[in-house]
């Protein structure tokens, strides 16, 4: 069975589009960035792998439309896991990223970098916290190496960015399990709205005691084929 409700599965959907543009400035910016130490083959390469990856993730998002309008349950389930999939893979780019500054950049780039996954990581929660199991994969899958490119490197202020960055890791939690929890209450209290109005319409067509439509009922009918009569200049027989 699906493990999120579908509208939030929806609401992800409709921050794709958002999601990939943003991913895409921020790799150009990081190309204009190294482009004066990493090797322009390398460099396009890995923005080639991006542009692929923002495809797909397009793709995964019509997927789940289509698979929502028919609420195939199997099927939005099996997109969620190639939604986690393709955010690993996700990391999995950025991680090269420190890599390449670890061998062409010199110091102190190691660090434009780590500010980048920062932002990435919580960007993110604003786009992908509706997935809630999926970015935490997404946000360990990125900020485990920042930490041990850190640590690799030792100096005071690497030490420093590693407490800051064990403070900001619960924050961060926090904050996507809130995200996720509002959307979730929000949907949960529009979908007993819409449940209530709709027995509200219910107790106010038919009587309560025979179970059967009372005279409001054939009042706004009779009133509904007489204004599409009308309109439509046909008579209707009773």
């Amino acid at each position: 069975m699906c493990t999120v409700h579908p509208k939030l599965v929806k609401s992800l959907v409709e921050q794709t589009p958002r999601a990939m543009i943003a991913m895409l400035i921020v790799s150009i910016a990081y190309i204009g960035i190294f482009i004066k130490y990493i090797p322009m083959k390398i460099l396009v390469v890995w923005f080639v792998l991006q542009i692929l990856l923002a495809l797909y993730r397009f793709y995964n998002a019509k997927m789940f439309k289509k698979y929502l309008d028919v609420k195939d349950k199997e099927k939005i389930l099996k997109n969620e896991m190639y939604f986690i999939v393709s955010n690993i893979f996700q990391a999995f780019m950025w991680t090269i990223t420190s890599i390449l500054s670890l061998i062409y950049a010199p110091q102190p780039y190691e660090l434009v970098i780590f500010v980048m996954i920062i932002g990435i990581i919580t960007a993110a929660a604003l786009s992908m916290s509706s997935l809630y199991k999926a970015y935490l994969i997404f946000f360990f899958s990125m900020i485990t190496p920042q930490i041990i490119i850190l640590i690799y490197f030792g100096e005071h202020y690497h030490i420093g960015l590693i407490v800051l960055t064990l403070i900001y890791i619960p924050a961060t939690i926090l904050l996507s399990k809130a995200i996720y929890n509002n959307r979730l209450s929000s949907i949960k209290a529009h979908e007993d709205l819409e449940k209530s109005a709709s027995k509200l319409h219910l107790l106010s067509i038919m009587d309560e005691l025979t179970n059967t439509y009372n005279r409001r009922y054939f009042f706004k009918v009779s009133q509904d084929l007489i204004n599409i009569a009308i309109r439509e200049k046909k008579q209707y027989r009773f």
